[in-house]
């Protein structure tokens, strides 16, 4: 395709030239002038063509993820609160149990071992941005809890959970509350995960 456009070009200015010498002097230089200010653009043309437009899909369901800025703001604030770098993956499943609805979200997870869990942090840092937590969404079990925050038309499902780091940690058969109390707070893994969508 690039060749057939600079072939074009040098087409264009070959005729170009041919035309011009049958021009008075005066006309001449004029349409010289023309051909270098118009092959000047056609070179820059393809040496930087246009960046392709991004196109959104609209994914099946009820929730579609919140788009790569809100999603990249919300890791960026919640890494610097907690100390955790987040990771991304979207788009995710989701699953909006109250309201029995379904689609696909934008998760970030933040996981550390070694020290206190980062769950107080997290959430005060959503209040601190406007996100509201909906307790219709609550849960909770000896290994954690389950909510959810909104912000406008936005939801995030909100995971907090303790576990071990290695899993092979717990011999087969010790229960779960007792196995943890055995273990060292460097064996233990401490997860926060949001997924985030708009319906």
């Amino acid at each position: 395709m690039k060749r057939n456009r600079t072939y074009s070009a040098v087409m264009l200015f070959v005729m170009l030239l041919l035309a011009s010498a049958c021009q008075p002097a005066a006309q001449s230089d004029e349409l010289q002038v023309k051909v270098i200010v118009a092959l000047t653009q056609t070179a820059a043309a393809l040496e930087n063509p246009p960046a392709p437009a991004v196109v959104e899909t609209q994914l099946p369901g009820d929730y579609q993820p919140l788009n790569v800025e809100d999603c990249t703001a919300l890791r960026d604030a919640l890494s610097q609160t907690t100390g955790v770098p987040g990771e991304i993956a979207s788009p995710v499943p989701f699953e909006d149990y109250v309201n029995d609805k379904t689609g696909f979200g934008c998760e970030i997870t933040f996981s550390i071992t070694g020290q206190d869990s980062i769950t107080t942090p997290a959430t005060t840092e959503l209040a601190a941005m406007g996100w509201q937590e909906n307790n219709a969404y609550g849960a909770a079990g000896a290994g954690g809890y389950v909510s959810a925050y909104q912000s406008g038309d936005a939801l995030c499902l909100f995971t907090a959970q303790v576990e071990p780091a290695d899993e092979n940690a717990c011999p087969p058969g010790q229960g779960y509350i007792q196995c943890m109390g055995n273990l060292t707070p460097d064996q233990l893994l401490h997860s926060v995960i949001l997924n985030c969508a708009r319906p």
